[in-house]
């Protein structure tokens, strides 16, 4: 064999190994998660005047599924069932309550033993590293990632909330939106501009001097230095995060990796610099998403507004509320979608971009002043649907999906993706993932077909006043429950109350169509719907 043949034939081999080990090789995941942002966004367009570039481009570069709901719209159990892809209908875990002991992860014996995302990643092969928000159980999901990158780097794995306007004694409130009042029983009731320093006058009668400033972290240890000859000079966590992230992009990796980054933003205290404020002028905000006496038409248990009261007293009037509120809301969007549009940008120029997949959802929604509410912990579409995102190479760019699916389909489908094992679960649980894998949108995501799941199913918890304080802890049958369908949306709530929404017509749900007589058909297919959910039984 002369030369010139040796060099066609080893040519040919090495392209051929190249080859076999490209497509053996596995795909690196990007996952991001946003505190608390709701279908707020320009994608889903349930805000005419919000601005979301990023999420747009991102959109555009992605399968974008628009009828996307969470398994229970408050952090610690949604985030649960996320990285579990068990539904608390499974776990019985409903809710956190951060005083007992009982109701953290490692006291729930299915969640206990049950393989996190973040484990079966690791257990096949892969470098696992995360930043910000992952769960409300930090240690315990924090010992989740094996990797050993970085383990100086301070911002790994750390999250926090602030900055946090300071008396010099504890975290206060905003004093330029709302009146001097004492710590609030929840802090996170705050907002405002980065710019706008708070100040707090002298207390000769407590020993508190006069305080001007910001503190950076949770114990307000650490000064945050806002604003230096016009510059913002300290990095907000989310920010951190970003950075994080990007820097990590720009790294080496010998295999391939699972990355996480949680943001916080929108979630209270909504603090973020001062334009993004500006780009929402106040007397400008629509408020067409809230209608007047819309509790009217609810199931009773619904009609008790949570901060109704509370609002009006800070601010003067409720509409005041809900424009100010709202304001520092799609503020807060608009913060966190340029942080991910840092991300996003670096990703694109990375090395990784070809084998990557990138997805990005929220943990559950929140409400405005709509339903007379300022909070999550509902069964309505601004409290249960969230943004989901998945893109992937070599599947669809720029399509949408409409089809019902729930944030509990992440791990299964991440796992087919990767061709990763098909029962990631160990020790006595053994209960296989509750979800179903989205691939098949990711090819065609208009296809219609019975295989396709019919519905998303969300819970939440039933009141502690109502049933005493194991109340988190309780069956099924004792929490209520959300079936969301292409077009509907129906509710049940433990006391037998129900609602139905034609949700596809009325984006706000509006009118309760319950009683219509028209609908009674319908009515009775979601009741058997969630009925075959809970009990496997039509």
């Amino acid at each position: 064999m002369n030369k010139k043949n040796l060099f066609f034939v080893l040519f040919y081999v090495f392209v051929q190994i190249d080859s076999s080990w490209a497509q053996h090789q596995k795909p690196n995941v990007i996952f991001i998660i946003v505190d608390d942002l709701n279908h707020w966004i320009e994608p889903l367009k349930a805000h005419s005047q919000v601005k979301t570039p990023n999420l747009n481009k991102l959109a555009r570069m992605s399968v974008s599924f628009t009828n996307a709901h969470c398994a229970l719209p408050l952090c610690s159990p949604s985030r649960a069932s996320i990285i579990t892809g068990l539904h608390p209908s499974q776990t019985g875990y409903f809710g956190h309550d951060q005083n007992a002991a009982k109701h953290s992860w490692k006291n729930n014996p299915v969640i206990n033993n049950s393989k996190t995302m973040i484990e079966h990643f690791a257990e096949n092969g892969y470098i696992t590293m995360g930043v910000g928000k992952i769960n409300h159980n930090e240690k315990y999901v924090n010992e989740q990632f094996k990797s050993d990158l970085d383990i100086n780097n301070k911002r790994e794995l750390i999250t926090d909330y602030g900055p946090w306007p300071f008396d010099g004694v504890a975290k206060r409130l905003h004093s330029d939106f709302y009146p001097q009042l004492p710590l609030s029983s929840h802090e996170f009731t705050s907002f405002g501009y980065f710019e706008n320093v708070p100040y707090f006058p002298a207390d000769p009668l407590n020993s508190v001097p006069g305080f001007k400033g910001w503190r950076k972290n949770w114990d307000c240890s650490i000064p945050f230095r806002v604003m230096e000859d016009g510059k913002l000079l300290d990095p907000a966590p989310d920010e951190e995060y970003a950075q994080w992230a990007v820097e990590k992009l720009g790294q080496n990796f010998n295999k391939p990796f699972f990355m996480w980054i949680g943001f916080i933003r929108p979630h209270t205290p909504m603090y973020a610099p001062k334009r993004f404020f500006d780009m929402y002028p106040l007397d400008k905000v629509d408020m067409s998403y809230y209608k007047e006496e819309d509790l009217s038409d609810c199931a009773e248990l619904m009609k008790k507004a949570h901060n109704e009261e509370k609002m009006k007293a800070f601010f003067g009037s409720k509409e005041m509320a809900l424009k100010k509120w709202s304001q520092a809301y799609l503020a807060s969007v608009s913060f966190v979608d340029e942080q991910i549009g840092k991300i996003i940008d670096a990703f694109e120029k990375s090395k990784y971009k070809e084998n990557t997949i990138l997805v990005l959802t929220s943990d559950h929604g929140f409400h405005n002043g709509d339903k007379e509410r300022f909070s999550k912990v509902t069964l309505w579409e601004p409290s249960t649907k969230v943004p989901l995102f998945v893109y992937a190479p070599g599947y669809q760019q720029g399509a949408e999906c409409q089809n019902p699916v729930s944030l509990v389909d992440i791990f299964p489908t991440l796992n087919d993706l990767c061709s990763l094992s098909n029962d990631p679960n160990k020790g006595m649980s053994q209960m296989a993932l509750s979800g179903y894998s989205l691939k098949r949108f990711l090819k065609r995501p208009s296809k219609k077909s019975k295989k396709n799941p019919e519905y998303a199913l969300t819970a939440i918890f039933t009141d502690n006043k109502i049933i005493g304080n194991d109340a988190l802890q309780q069956p099924n049958e004792l929490q209520s429950w959300a079936i969301r369908t292409h077009r509907y949306r129906y509710i049940k709530y433990f006391n037998g109350d129900e609602e139905f929404y034609h949700t596809e017509k009325d984006m706000y749900e509006f009118k309760n169509l319950i009683r219509d007589p028209s609908l009674q058909p319908i009515i009775n297919k979601h009741r058997k719907m969630l009925k075959k959910a809970l009990t496997g039984k039509k």
